[in-house]
């Protein structure tokens, strides 16, 4: 399970959806509340795929997104790991929570949606990818927010590059699980300057994709 960080589509007041809408796509499914919701949902999907096979990335495998009004622990989405199931909150849901997301708080609820969407389409990708340890929470969320950040556009995207720059380049031991949970932004930074630093973002994706990059530890 991971957490992260259409206002217009938010106050679309609809019957939930009885079926869930297979994505043009083939290979994601949406349970939203509206038809329109779920079209956009189906749209953000399609931009995820490009964003992974414009780097020659496997697609992930088939995988449901449901929108929701509420979410443990202030999470705006989530992955469920090996059951193919995201949530995600309602555009509506996200509005209230948006500027509780400091690194985010920026984004316009709309972009903030969609980036949520490539941020657990992420997940969904990297949950094939098999971890040596007990648990590779920190270089999941790695590769899901610096997916994220590159999703954005240059506009919403500077403000955050702004923030990640730090004195010393960002090592490998500053990027972990307990930082991640004690301070996300201040990891989903630190994740960007030291992702940034490495040179070419496709070619830290497919090593990562190949296993030959993990931030967690045996023994931490």
């Amino acid at each position: 399970m991971h957490r992260i960080l259409l206002l217009g589509l938010g106050l679309i007041a609809t019957a939930p959806m009885a079926q869930p809408l297979l994505c043009d796509n083939g290979l994601v499914s949406v349970q939203a509340g509206s038809p329109a919701l779920a079209q956009t949902i189906c749209t953000h999907s399609d931009a995820a795929l490009a964003q992974f096979r414009a780097c020659a990335l496997p697609d992930p495998a088939p995988v449901l997104i449901e929108t929701v009004e509420t979410l443990d622990h202030s999470c705006i989405g989530l992955f469920h790991c090996g059951e193919n199931w995201i949530e995600v909150l309602s555009p509506s849901a996200l509005e209230t929570e948006r500027l509780k997301q400091s690194l985010f708080a920026h984004i316009p609820t709309d972009r903030l949606f969609a980036s949520v969407i490539q941020h657990e389409m992420a997940h969904a990708l990297f949950d094939t990818v098999p971890c040596p340890h007990a648990s590779c929470l920190a270089t999941t969320e790695y590769f899901a927010y610096t997916q994220q950040i590159a999703g954005l556009t240059e506009q919403d995207r500077a403000p955050i590059a702004a923030r990640s720059h730090f004195p010393e380049p960002v090592s490998r031991e500053a990027l972990n699980a307990m930082i991640l949970l004690m301070a996300p932004d201040v990891f989903a930074r630190k994740a960007w300057a030291h992702f940034t630093a490495r040179g070419e973002a496709c070619a830290v994706w497919q090593d990562m994709m190949d296993g030959g990059m993990f931030l967690d530890r045996l023994h931490p």
